[in-house]
């Protein structure tokens, strides 16, 4: 009986100890909005798999313990009452912005016009040709050396091949329209009539996003089933539109929530490189099926990484568009501050091609009343291949640039020294504050994603993994100060990088500085909650999300186990057409890729 009392009171004692933890703190005055020492830090959090994860799970979703461990880990862990004292710092001046959407002057707009009037097909100037891209299909199809029946019978080959393996594809569309589709490019090509530079192409898309007759999972598990779509996302039909043969809907981590890349719910997918690896995430699948070469473009979402992180990881070039650029209709359209749709592809020239099709504006778009006036600026990517880049002024923040693993970051290294060797210029910055607006861009897409799931979290939608109820948890326990404050942050920093952009085209940065996520046994029965390796992984990815403007990563190496190393290019809102142009020169001259042992040859 003492021994009962004894650890009754010492269980006690801790929760008050917790409680207290969890509870207001003091403001902070020592705290200075403008410092500019780098404070990025790793977070020393265990990982959970397994029956941990499902214990922590129910803890967290627990009404009588999870409302007080949140707290204590959003005070304690997360620092968010110094978050607060820092935004209120913030000049009264400075608006706070919920969107990231940035209005441009009317010359500026007047610029990008005229730019815009430059059509041009993409060329493709790679001196070695690993991949198959976009571009070698057409010139096949014009010379009539193959069909694009042929290839959509290939690629569906391919795909059914190497699925069970990879955790590719969720669906296929139907074989019979998706020949029926191929004939009717084969016919426009015989007769000179083709529709774009992706006519008869094969294509992927993220399950989240509308594919008409079928139903968008998320990655998740719908108990009550979930009906098809009555049409399919615009960006399909737009691609549908040039031609393009959509075959089906690719992997992906539960509602995009990790970073890593695992679903215990398909028990995948896994690195195209080395199965023994996560794949990164949340497009997976999308990278997956351009890095296995079942297709040269797929499409995905991006709230924290989930176009440049599993592109990175598996050696493929992934655009992350403009906040405002692309527009959508389903998946997280309309409530998602931080997401932006955009193409994972083969090669930079499939990317500029697909962009081109996808980022028309839409009037009738909230984008464009978000924007105002006409709409974003004309999509454009002006002078492209132009590969003399002597006038170009990259922005380069050296300690933030190598906060990395020697072999990722000695890589990374390299480019910089072939793009000065190329005669760009680069210019130092700093930007301080990181931490803090790494919390706000945590908070933000942690609020947004809850508001969106709640349902699924009380039971009344989907089955949710256990890594998903608590990102959704902690998501549900940032208040309204918090959230404020985040956005708050979020237009002070919005100003700061254009002041940055004023002084250089663009700037660089590893796009992951670490290996993916090892795949262990625990992945399969509970999924995986690593938030030290998630934050990692994230590292150089958040201010984009957060503050809306492009980037784009480019393979560039490998490391001493062959698995891929990326480049990141990040540059002013509207300007795609900078960082592509940048990709396109780092790829055809500087780049030497090799292609995963798994890998489909579709022609």
């Amino acid at each position: 009986m003492n021994y009962c009392r004894i650890i009754s009171i010492v269980l006690f004692a801790a929760w008050i100890w917790v409680y207290l933890q969890a509870s207001d703190r003091p403001a902070d005055p020592s705290l200075v909005l403008e410092n500019e020492d780098y404070d990025l830090v790793g977070i020393d959090a265990p990982s959970a798999q397994g029956a941990l994860l499902r214990i922590l799970a129910f803890f967290f979703s627990n009404r009588l313990t999870g409302g007080v461990i949140k707290r204590f880990i959003m005070q304690h862990d997360n620092n968010s009452h110094r978050l607060c004292d820092l935004a209120a710092k913030v000049p009264n001046t400075i608006p706070s912005v919920n969107f990231p959407i940035l209005r441009l002057k009317p010359n500026e707009e007047s610029q990008h016009a005229s730019w815009a009037q430059n059509k041009a097909d993409v060329a493709d100037k790679r001196k070695t040709k690993k991949f198959i891209n976009s571009l070698d299909l057409v010139k096949a199809y014009k010379s009539g050396t193959i069909s694009p029946v042929d290839v959509v019978k290939n690629s569906l080959k391919a795909a059914k091949k190497v699925n069970d393996l990879y955790k590719v594809f969720v669906l296929f569309e139907k074989e019979d329209k998706l020949l029926k589709w191929a004939k009717e490019s084969e016919q426009r090509w015989k007769t000179g009539t083709e529709l774009s530079q992706m006519d008869g192409v094969p294509v992927a898309t993220k399950d989240e996003i509308d594919l008409e007759g079928y139903p968008t999972s998320f990655g998740t598990h719908w108990p009550n089933g979930k009906p098809a779509a009555k049409k399919s996302d615009i960006i399909l039909r737009r691609l549908k539109a040039a031609g393009a043969i959509i075959i089906g809907k690719t992997t992906m981590t539960e509602y995009g929530m990790s970073p890593i890349g695992f679903n215990p719910k398909i028990a995948g997918p896994f690195n195209a490189y080395n199965r023994g690896y996560n794949s990164g995430g949340s497009s997976a699948g999308s990278a997956i099926a351009v890095a296995l070469g079942i297709v040269p473009v797929a499409i995905g979402l991006d709230g924290g990484g989930s176009i440049r992180i599993p592109a990175s990881k598996n050696g493929v070039v992934g655009l992350f568009p403009t906040f405002g650029r692309v527009p959508s209709d389903t998946g997280v359209s309309g409530y998602s501050s931080v997401t932006h749709h955009g193409p994972l592809c083969a090669t930079v020239a499939d990317c500029a091609i697909a962009h081109m099709i996808i980022a028309d504006k839409d009037p009738n778009h909230y984008f464009t009343e978000m924007y105002g006036g006409n709409g974003p600026p004309e999509a454009h990517i002006f002078d492209f291949g132009n590969s003399d880049i002597s006038k170009l002024k990259i922005g380069f923040f050296e300690t933030y640039f190598h906060d990395g693993t020697k072999e990722h970051i000695e890589v990374c290294d390299n480019v910089v020294s072939f793009l000065k060797k190329k005669g760009a210029s680069f210019v130092d910055f700093k930007q301080g504050q990181l931490s803090f607006l790494q919390k706000a861009h945590s908070f933000s897409i942690a609020a947004e994603m809850s508001l969106e799931h709640r349902l699924d979290y009380w039971g009344m939608g989907a089955t949710l993994e256990p890594n998903s109820i608590l990102v959704t948890s902690l998501g549900m326990s940032v208040n309204s100060i918090e959230w404020l404050s985040s956005q708050r942050l979020r237009g002070w920093a919005m100003r700061k990088f254009k002041e940055h952009f004023s002084k250089f085209d663009v700037f660089v940065l590893p796009t992951i500085g670490r290996k993916p996520v090892p795949i262990s046994e625990g992945h399969f029965s509970a999924g995986l909650s690593d938030t030290s390796s998630a934050v990692d992984v994230m590292k150089f990815i958040f201010l984009a999300n957060l503050l809306g403007f492009p980037c784009i990563t480019v393979p560039v190496g490998y490391d001493s186990e062959d698995l891929p190393i990326g480049f990141q290019i990040c540059g002013p809102h509207w300007r795609e057409d900078l960082i592509l142009r940048l990709a396109n020169v780092i790829e055809t001259e500087f780049t030497q890729r090799k292609t995963p042992k798994d890998w489909q040859k579709i022609m």
